[in-house]
């Protein structure tokens, strides 16, 4: 009997000791080209939180990363990543984020990458919602911060003390990371200099680097961007594509007067109370020193990244009572720090209540995706002009 579960046992544990031997190299051998592709709109944790397949991706010169929220998981015959390929596009949309990945996961996931994104193209897209009273929670941070990501940004030689020094401050804000040795010693020290890498011990990080290539190895998903879209959409002009846009629009909002979807529309009726967004639009939120910190290492990757910020859906927040006074802080604030950091931006917030832009309460679609694409496409070709709506804070 005692051979029944001792055999197992040790079977388990050779077969660990071995995943403890192989060289993390090996692994990362067989995380290829095709994997990456496979992987570009898959939305899936080892692009999100992984190291090795965004390695790959930098290194191809033949995608796109678009970092964004939940708007990237809608289904919308009008998502960058069917228009571009239907127009073209030299670049592939690779997709990084989820619901919750807010200014500082993408700031840790690009200072990890940062000595991978000279000179590399990125769409980036904010949304006003995340300028909240509490801005980052624990719980969401807990569920999409990557400690990998975290170790290699310590690491990284290409982001200076200065700003590790800030992301450490900034981390050690979070309930999990409070205690956190590292962090706690960094910031004591008076001359900003770092012991490199102790973030994570060498075993801890030849776990997580093993695992992480693993995953993108065998982890893979099915991408949840069908691959369908119609033909004649992809042969239109832009103009036509907005006309076309607006009839879509119409035809699947004919439930509402708010332009909503109408399956949202009836999920929402569905739950009988009072839709309550009173906390977000926060002048003072911590999101923007979280937007801060993603400029900078932006700039510290000599990236060349286009800031996109979407509106919400102006008549629906009204409906709720959020003022629009206290959006029009918000995104002017956005606005501002932004442009004051010479960064290229493509601002539609002025679109709040035009129909079809925004197709539920808060995310991008229908048209608002039809103008993203089209300025994302011409930040591909080295078209792209500056939309800053000229907003100065009073």
């Amino acid at each position: 009997m005692k051979l029944k579960w001792l055999l197992p046992l040790l079977i388990s544990g050779i077969l660990f000791g071995l995943f403890l031997l192989i060289p993390v190299d090996w692994f990362t051998s067989l995380s290829k080209r095709q994997n990456i592709h496979e992987e570009a709109t898959s939305l899936n944790d080892s692009v999100l939180k992984g190291i090795h397949s965004q390695e790959e991706m930098l290194r191809s010169n033949r995608y796109y990363p678009i970092f964004g929220s939940s708007e990237l998981e809608k289904q919308d015959i009008f998502h960058p990543a069917h228009i571009l390929k239907d127009k073209n596009s030299k670049l592939k949309p690779y997709l990084i984020g989820k619901g919750g990945s807010t200014d500082l996961i993408h700031a840790i996931n690009v200072a990890s990458q940062a000595q991978n994104l000279e000179g590399k193209k990125v769409g980036i897209i904010i949304s006003p919602q995340w300028f909240t009273n509490h801005g980052l929670t624990n719980d969401n941070f807990d569920a999409r911060y990557s400690p990998l990501q975290v170790d290699r940004l310590f690491k990284n030689p290409a982001i200076s003390s200065e700003l590790k020094d800030r992301f450490a401050q900034r981390l050690l804000e979070f309930k999990q990371l409070k205690s956190d040795n590292y962090l706690n010693s960094a910031v004591k020290k008076d001359n900003n200099t770092y012991e490199e890498g102790t973030f994570m011990n060498d075993f801890q990080n030849r776990i997580y680097e093993k695992h992480d290539a693993l995953k993108s190895i065998f982890g893979r998903e099915q991408s949840v961007i069908p691959k369908y879209t119609p033909r004649h959409i992809g042969e239109m002009d832009w103009t036509g594509m907005k006309r076309y846009d607006s009839q879509y629009g119409a035809k699947h909002s004919s439930s509402n007067e708010f332009g909503m979807n109408d399956q949202y529309w009836s999920l929402l009726n569905q739950q009988r109370k009072r839709y309550n967004r009173s906390y977000e639009f926060n002048a003072h939120s911590k999101e923007f020193d979280d937007l801060q910190l993603l400029i900078d290492a932006l700039k510290e990757a000599k990236a060349d990244p286009l800031f996109m910020v979407i509106p919400a859906n102006g008549k629906w927040y009204d409906h709720i009572n959020v003022d629009k006074n206290k959006r029009e802080v918000v995104y002017k604030k956005i606005n501002n720090i932004i442009t004051s950091n010479n960064m290229k931006l493509y601002d539609i917030t002025d679109k709040e209540y035009e129909s079809y832009v925004i197709n539920d309460a808060v995310h991008i679609g229908w048209k608002g995706w039809v103008y993203l694409d089209e300025q994302m496409l011409n930040h591909i070709n080295d078209r792209f002009k500056q939309k800053t709506l000229n907003r100065k804070i009073d």
